[in-house]
């Protein structure tokens, strides 16, 4: 894992781990009763103990998992194309959606306080800065 910078908005900041490999695709889904899985070889397979799965996004090799508790978890794609194990993103609680595309991930929490992370190239982080 290597650190991204920060993730936060207004007075609330905390720093964010990503996992390294974000050179090919995955695909993840998620099922009724709360199951998730990903694919591998266009094979779906599940995401081993991962269950009460509110929302899931994906690019690259890396995903983001928000449980139906509102806590966010990232894991990633190993070369090999096998996923980690989910790792609690810490700080960020009462998330009922996250997005992402390409360089950055976008996060909300139920109060409706977005937080942004990741690539600032084209001021997708929405901080002023570029």
């Amino acid at each position: 894992m290597r650190d991204r910078g920060p993730i936060g908005a207004g007075r609330i900041r905390t720093k964010c781990c990503l996992h390294e490999g974000l050179d090919s695709e995955i695909v993840i889904a998620t099922t009724a009763d709360g199951r998730s899985f990903f694919v591998k070889d266009w094979k779906f397979r599940p995401l081993a103990g991962f269950t009460d799965v509110h929302r899931m996004t994906a690019a690259g090799k890396l995903g983001y998992i928000v449980k139906t508790d509102g806590t966010l978890y990232s894991f990633s794609l190993d070369r090999n194309n096998n996923p980690s194990v989910p790792v609690q993103v810490k700080g960020m609680s009462g998330i009922v959606d996250v997005s992402m595309s390409g360089g950055h991930v976008l996060a909300l929490r139920r109060d409706g306080t977005l937080f942004a992370q990741g690539s600032n190239d084209f001021g997708q982080l929405g901080n002023g800065t570029m």
